[in-house]
């Protein structure tokens, strides 16, 4: 099930024990529909192999770390010939297949529809949660480029699983989004009247399981600028953790990493993004 892709890392120490790890890291190269800058589907390996130099110590959370912790997958592989409805439907046997129950499984796309199928297939296996998402977009539309399976659409297709949602930090979306989200009275929190007492009234009226799903676009170019769309304004790390740690004391059934998009010759962007997940972990888990 397991091979050791890289010498030694900390998302892939070349552990083999399954039974004993904590995490479970899924990778999910997916990439179909990515519409700006194309990428996001080396990401997954891209991350890892720079998590190199994170610490099993995280100073902040005190959290003590050890390399039989994660567990990584062989990474799920796609064909440029397959249909996205076929992508979709791999990702979801995936899920059926690899998810570990009782062990904090988190999944690294790839672009945002991953999300779309592992949490339609998670409700499919009897979990039942709320989905928050950070992300610089609505990703609400009903279909985009001719397809209902955009990374644009993912938050409309989780919605309509009947899966509650609360976006954080959205900055763009088109009118028929924002109209949708008041019709239909989603939970968000934009940009521009950003407020840690909104998010938290809402993350009360939440089920008391939660998946994470992180778009890299969520936060400020100014820490990441290498995403599949990115957006001005955003978010410094900061503002991100603590609005986790208003998250913290849910459980967190499942988290997924997405819309990365690598640059050769910029590592140190992969090590961020590395970081990110890893700080998301530390005070969530």
């Amino acid at each position: 099930m397991n091979k050791r892709f890289y010498s030694s890392t900390f998302f892939d120490s070349g552990n083999i024990n399954l039974k004993n790890s904590k995490y479970i890291i899924h990778r999910i190269p997916y990439e179909k529909t990515t519409s700006f800058i194309k990428g996001t589907g080396n990401a997954p390996d891209e991350i890892i192999k720079n998590s190199f130099s994170l610490e099993l110590f995280d100073i902040e959370t005190k959290r003590v770390y050890k390399d039989e912790d994660f567990f990584t997958m062989e990474s799920l592989k796609f064909s440029d010939t397959e249909t996205i409805q076929t992508s979709v439907k791999k990702i979801g046997k995936y899920v059926r297949d690899n998810f570990i129950k009782d062990k904090l499984n988190i999944f690294i796309g790839g672009e945002h529809t991953i999300t779309y199928a592992i949490t339609k297939t998670m409700k499919k296996m009897g979990k039942d949660f709320s989905l928050i998402y950070f992300d610089a977009h609505y990703d609400l539309k009903d279909s985009y480029e001719n397809s209902g399976y955009s990374h644009a659409c993912v938050m409309r297709r989780v919605y309509e699983e009947g899966i509650d949602i609360l976006g954080i930090g959205i900055r763009a979306g088109d009118k028929e989004e924002s109209d949708f989200v008041r019709k239909n009275n989603i939970k968000i929190v934009n940009s521009y009247n950003f407020d840690y007492s909104a998010i938290e009234k809402h993350i009360k009226s939440m089920n008391k399981n939660i998946y994470i799903s992180v778009d890299f676009d969520f936060f400020s170019p100014a820490v990441l600028p290498s995403v599949g769309t990115p957006e001005i304004d955003g978010f410094d790390i900061d503002i991100y953790k603590k609005t986790l740690y208003l998250i913290k004391g849910k459980n967190i059934i499942g988290m997924d990493f997405v819309e990365y998009s690598p640059i050769k010759g910029f590592e140190q962007y992969s090590h961020i993004a590395a970081s990110i997940i890893y700080k998301t972990i530390s005070i969530l888990s």
